[in-house]
């Protein structure tokens, strides 16, 4: 009975240590992933999951050291403290802290095409009381359910589809002008918003899926096209939308640099959005960027209202001065 007991315990961690082992490796090689994320659309969707590296990181290091295997545990501790340091990097305030000026709060919302729930989310918009909404996989039932909304958002644009890419942006802040953008085979959305002598440069985007090399190409085509528009703006601009990658990526740096934008969630953390049924599984790939003098006043997620992505709500501090050169 003993000598029985003693074999299973045995077997029961040498398979521990081989599980803490893959896990060791896999951790390490996954935080390596967004500086060599470039070699392949494969490597570059493995950089996504940063913080599910930590997880493995810290749970392999537990089991290897606690079994004493030291030597195997300076794997998955490098890999910890990278992530930790990568999820800390979220919550460091950028050089300039929130100014002050008129306020603008924009909801993102990937309301999910199939998603019935309407009644939810027009519960949502009217308690959080956004001045925007950019509202994305909406097709004409969802423009149909949202009929509610129009005494509070005078002013609407929506271009719906049933294959997941409508796009629509409502607004209580009056609306200069608006424009339909072809990225790459689906639409996005400019708008200018005035608030009172000064003006908003909007854009509302939804990127494709990464799920195959094509789409990935074409996806960071769209980045791409994204930076080439925003970095011609000379007055405030917001892009706004899911572009189907997370910060930590190889194809959203690019983006940040070469659009010349702040990303909006630096100084408030992670704030993932999908699958909003997995947590804590989640990854942030729905984003606001924004360019300064405009700044940020708060950065969060809204609750679940049946979708697969949860909501972003972001505070900004609108500068009160018009720019010469603000518009599209």
């Amino acid at each position: 009975m003993n000598e029985t007991f003693l074999h299973g315990k045995v077997k029961a961690q040498a398979i521990l240590l081989r599980w803490a082992r893959l896990l060791a490796v896999g951790s390490f090689l996954g935080v390596l992933t967004p500086w060599i994320g470039g070699l392949h659309y494969l490597v570059e969707l493995g950089s996504h999951f940063i913080p599910i590296y930590g997880l493995m990181a810290w749970l392999s290091f537990v089991i290897l050291v606690a079994f004493a295997n030291k030597r195997m545990a300076v794997l998955p501790g490098i890999a910890l403290l990278a992530t930790g340091a990568t999820i800390a990097f979220s919550y460091a305030k950028p050089e300039t802290s929130p100014g002050t000026g008129m306020s603008l709060r924009l909801m993102i919302s990937n309301v999910l095409t199939t998603n019935k729930d309407y009644a939810t989310f027009i519960e949502l918009v009217k308690k959080e009381e956004p001045d925007v909404v950019v509202v994305m996989e909406i097709n004409d039932a969802w423009v149909k359910a949202l009929e509610p909304l129009e005494a509070d958002y005078p002013h609407r644009t929506y271009r719906p589809r049933e294959d997941n890419f409508g796009i629509g942006i409502l607004s209580k802040k009056s609306v200069r002008e608006t424009s339909d953008i072809d990225l790459c085979g689906v639409p996005a959305l400019q708008a200018v918003l005035s608030m009172q002598r000064q003006r908003v440069n909007l854009l509302a985007v939804h990127t494709l899926p990464p799920v195959n090399a094509e789409n990935a190409g074409r996806r960071n085509a769209q980045l791409k096209m994204i930076a080439d528009i925003t970095k011609d703006i000379r007055g405030l601009a917001i892009v706004a939308g899911d572009l189907n990658t997370t910060m930590w990526s190889p194809s959203f740096r690019s983006l940040v640099r070469e659009s010349e934008l702040r990303d909006a969630r630096r100084g408030f953390g992670v704030h993932a959005t999908w699958p909003a049924d997995l947590a804590p599984f989640m990854i942030p790939i729905d984003h606001c960027l924004y360019r300064a003098p405009t700044s940020v006043k708060d950065f969060r997620t809204g609750p679940s209202f049946g979708s697969d992505h949860l909501p972003l709500i972001i505070d900004f501090a609108v500068p009160g001065y018009r720019s010469t050169r603000s518009r599209f």
